[in-house]
């Protein structure tokens, strides 16, 4: 019969070719190769500072979370919408869509959700004073329409 021992560590009994005598404990090749990937891992992350990458995704997540919700803009992200016709007039307005370019523009060059929006709320004050020019000079509409969608265009640039 085999000569017997147990593990210092899961206390089951193996046979003796199995079992290594390691800092003065018997431990089983099991409970050995454990204890190096523990070890591996450990040197791994503690010592050379080695991330995961899904720890890396995570933790990229969370900090995209937080800065949304400290820039406090809880809208979804922009879809693809068609623009509504502007009704002749009816006078000119900044559609919905139009609305979120220029207020996500604004959010995602570090204004709060509360300055981004009173910047908004004065370039319609601009557009509207910049077409109320445009009917003093008894421009057509399409004319108006072309000239304000320039206009728009350009405050999107700068």
């Amino acid at each position: 019969m085999k000569q017997q021992r147990k593990c210092g560590d899961c206390k089951e009994t193996f046979p003796k070719s199995q079992i290594t005598r390691i800092n003065k404990m018997w431990r089983c090749i099991f409970c050995t190769r454990k204890k190096r990937k523990d070890h591996r891992e450990h040197l791994k992350r503690n010592v050379l500072g080695i991330r995961k990458r899904s720890d890396i995704l995570i933790e990229v997540r969370e900090r995209r979370e937080e800065k949304r919700k400290m820039s406090g803009n809880f809208s979804l992200p922009l879809e693809k919408v068609r623009m509504k016709k502007r009704t002749p007039g009816l006078g000119f307005y900044l559609t919905k869509l139009e609305w979120q370019v220029l207020n996500q523009k604004y959010t995602n060059q570090g204004w709060s959700y509360k300055e981004a929006n009173q910047k908004v709320k004065g370039i319609r004050e601009y557009l509207i004073n910049f077409v109320q020019k445009l009917r003093e000079e008894k421009k057509s509409e399409e004319e108006l329409d072309i000239r304000f969608k320039e206009e728009f265009a350009r405050l999107c640039e700068i």
